[in-house]
């Protein structure tokens, strides 16, 4: 059996929505994933929130990490289930989301991440009167380990 990850990389704030920064979260569906509980993740352009643990290469990785703004999500309880999560084979929507406290939250964009292999980094640019930002991320393939490929020839039932 094949399984299917979204691997986030990073979100990128060009533009902010609000002229004292936005406060982002991200669902996958109706689910908010990030950040925990009734958090958020304070943006102005130029900031990037970074997976430092993506399997990227580590200059692609550094690029993200060097920069001013820079704010890392470990692996912990927190960010664990929003840094990799298995994409159904339906697929789900991702949306980032700017928190406003007196009137309905803004979306400053929406993703439909399906189940099929993007053979290394995705950049999808979110560029609405919202705000603009850039995420990066990727679908990650990976097998079952109790499932072993049979040699060419000799699957069940041939001789």
């Amino acid at each position: 059996m094949t399984d299917h990850y979204f691997e986030f990389i990073a979100l990128e704030c060009v533009r902010q929505n609000e002229p004292g920064g936005d406060e982002i979260y991200i669902r996958f569906g109706a689910h908010k994933v990030y950040p925990p509980g009734r958090g958020l993740v304070p943006f102005k352009a130029g900031g990037v929130l970074v997976n430092p643990h993506a399997s990227i290469p580590q200059a692609t990785l550094m690029e993200f990490l060097g920069r001013r703004g820079c704010v890392e999500v470990h692996e912990d309880a927190e960010g664990a289930p929003f840094l990799r999560a298995e994409v159904p084979q339906h697929g789900f929507t991702l949306e980032v989301m700017e928190h406003d406290l007196w009137t309905r939250h803004d979306r400053i964009g929406r993703l439909l991440v399906s189940a099929k292999a993007t053979g290394g980094p995705v950049l999808h640019v979110f560029d609405t009167r919202a705000g603009h930002y850039r995420l990066t991320y990727q679908i990650v393939v990976e097998k079952d380990a109790d499932v072993e490929d049979e040699p060419a020839g000799e699957a069940e039932g041939e001789e």
